[in-house]
Parts: C-alpha cells; sequence; structure tokens
C-alpha cells in the first residue's frame, strides 16, 4: 500500500515531479497504475502504467489541485487503491 500523506510534488510549477513512496514487494518487479485528473479542467488528466515511483509534470498552472489515484501492482495481483489532493508547485515570486 502507498500512503496517502507519501503522495507528493518535488520541484518548481514549470516542472515537477508526482512522487510517492515505493510499494515494498518481497518477490518481483512492481509496477503502478496511475491517474491524475484536475476538477478545475475536466479535458486534463491522464491514465498511466509505470514501473517507476514517480512521473514527470509539466505544463500546469502554478498551485493547480490534481485528484491522484495510485495502485501498485505485480505480475500476480494488484494491491489497494490509494487516492490523494494534491497541489502543483507554487510559482516563485518575482
Amino acid at each position: 500500500m502507498i500512503p496517502e500523506e507519501n503522495i507528493r510534488t518535488v520541484g518548481n510549477w514549470s516542472i515537477f515531479n508526482l512522487t510517492w513512496s515505493p510499494a515494498v514487494c518481497n518477490h518481483g518487479n512492481v509496477f503502478y497504475e496511475v491517474s491524475i485528473q484536475i476538477p478545475k479542467d475536466q479535458t486534463l488528466g491522464l491514465m498511466l502504467q509505470t514501473k517507476n515511483p514517480w512521473y514527470e509534470v509539466t505544463r500546469l498552472a502554478p498551485y493547480t489541485m490534481m485528484l491522484v489515484t495510485i495502485r501498485a501492482f505485480t505480475y500476480w495481483g494488484y494491491g489497494p487503491i490509494t487516492t490523494a489532493t494534491v497541489y502543483s508547485p507554487m510559482s516563485s515570486e518575482n
């Protein structure tokens, strides 16, 4: 299981990583199903599968709310779904 509090953003507003703690698996490879939804704009969002415990995000306005759903899985089964609300990083003051 991926704890909700471990889903966060790292970087600046123009390009940042959405990161989470890696799932623990005693045998084999771990993959992740990731869904990112932008409630403010239903046309933005994506679903993907990755083997990395992060995803690089670009071209999103500063402090945009994201609804993130992550589920770890292996060749043998799926873990529980974790959902968190996170925000893209704020822009820096000029």
